[in-house]
């Protein structure tokens, strides 16, 4: 809806990255389950032989799911909310300034790393790098005169912040002042206190059993109630109003 699948669209290539060894990983060190799919003929050692079974297949993909949620949550808020708006909203929330400042440029410079990751990249292959081709080792390799540039390129950037906040005269006053302020409206009250009401709800009813899965030592098949499906529909109405507000919340601005 806030149409910032572009914007995204790399962070959820590394999120599918890293899932796939999440994957790979559950299925060789993890030999947790009762119902068994098949036996690898290999022996590792301390680990002894592979068994991959239903458990650790859901349990892998319950956990990349979540990777998932976690990193397009932090890629829209990099993609659709300015730093400096996130900072004024932590200071409006009596948050310490440095942690605040320390969160919200970790926020603006993974952006940054990404996009001096394409160039280092464009570079190396104008040079006659061959990043994506041949075997595992040696695209190990190649990603690894990536990593030694981008690197570099970090450290340079983290001086030249360094040297600007010292010539500004960063933390030499405890008490500061702001040239804008940010102010909440009513209706932005009631987004906050329709969100915050519902995670509360979402959270007693996880306290009282709701949303449990067992998945070892044999999982269990999943069993739809009537107060089950009145809790699905609970969800679903209050993320439609929720949408609701915030659509009525862009035509105020």
């Amino acid at each position: 809806m806030a149409r910032s699948i572009k914007k995204i669209t790399p962070f959820l290539k590394l999120a599918l990255f890293l899932g796939f060894f999440i994957f790979l990983f559950n299925i060789i060190l993890n030999n947790e389950g009762q119902t068994v799919l098949a036996i690898l003929p290999l022996n590792i050692p301390l680990f002894g032989h592979i068994y991959i079974t239903i458990e650790v297949i859901i349990y892998s993909l319950i956990a990349i799911s979540q990777l998932l949620l976690v990193i397009i949550a932090f890629s829209l808020i990099n993609a659709l909310i300015n730093p400096d708006e996130l900072m004024k909203t932590f200071l409006k929330m009596k948050m310490p300034y440095l942690m605040t400042f320390l969160v919200t440029s970790s926020l603006r410079f993974f952006p940054l790393l990404m996009k001096d990751l394409d160039q280092i990249s464009d570079v190396q292959k104008s040079r006659g790098l061959e990043i994506d081709k041949g075997n595992i080792y040696s695209r190990i390799k190649n990603r690894i005169k990536i990593i030694l540039p981008l690197l570099a390129n970090s450290l340079e950037r983290s001086i030249q912040v360094s040297e600007a906040l010292e010539s500004r005269g960063f933390g030499l006053k405890k008490k500061r002042t702001y040239y804008k302020h940010l102010t909440i409206s009513k209706l932005d009250a009631l987004i906050i206190f329709f969100l915050l009401f519902f995670f509360g709800l979402l959270i007693c009813f996880r306290f009282i059993g709701y949303g449990y899965y067992q998945i070892f030592p044999k999982f269990t098949t999943i069993s739809i109630s009537i107060t089950d499906i009145f809790l699905i529909l609970f969800i679903i109405i209050s993320n439609i109003i929720f949408l609701l507000l915030l659509k009525l919340r862009s035509k105020m601005i």
